[in-house]
């Protein structure tokens, strides 16, 4: 399989979850497996930082499955809501435009941000999502990891700030066979 996925193993979650999502069987000449072959369960002790997406629509993508990692984190239940009625409302489109590629290319891809945790701090949040297919063969599912961390160094200046203060998204896309947006290996999105 494709070793470009090599480039998403950055914490031991992600090397578990690519790791089951390559051994995934898939349909004939298929580039992602169907997420009806995915078992959250083989995630093991990985299941508290495992989420599952599914993109409906351009502007509904909602939130399957949550570890209980993020929802500790956040200080709220998040399974069931669209994910696009939590985040900060400038972040919105940059979200919209992800998702739709993932879907579109069947690409994996990496997201970093700020948020908020639950005590009010700001810090950085790290996610991969790999898509896996639909009956229809669409890629409109995608099954991932999210990663609560600190703020590095250089975003001192964030601390102090509100989440809405900073549009920044970091986006990372990774062919894992069928291809990425054009030339937009990593992006940086600031509400677009």
């Amino acid at each position: 399989m494709n070793s470009q996925l090599n480039n998403l193993k950055f914490c031991d979650e992600a090397t578990a979850l690519i790791d089951i999502w390559r051994a995934m069987p898939r349909e004939s000449h298929a580039v992602c497996p169907a997420k009806s072959d995915f078992m959250p369960m083989k995630m093991r002790r990985h299941l508290r930082s495992t989420i599952l997406y599914e993109r409906r629509a351009k502007d509904e993508i909602i939130i399957r499955v949550v570890g209980t990692t993020l929802d500790q984190f956040i200080g709220q239940h998040l399974t069931g809501k669209n994910i696009l009625s939590i985040i900060p409302p400038e972040h919105g489109r940059s979200f919209n435009r992800y998702y739709e590629n993932l879907h579109k290319y069947q690409c994996g891809g990496i997201m970093e941000r700020q948020i908020r945790s639950a005590g009010g701090s700001i810090n950085m949040v790290k996610t991969m999502q790999l898509p896996l297919l639909n009956p229809q063969g669409e890629a409109t599912f995608f099954v991932g990891i999210a990663i609560p961390g600190t703020l590095p160094k250089h975003f001192t200046d964030y601390r102090s700030a509100s989440v809405h203060a900073s549009r920044n998204i970091d986006i990372t896309y990774v062919d894992i066979g069928a291809g990425i947006p054009e030339d937009l290996e990593t992006t940086l999105a600031r509400g677009l």
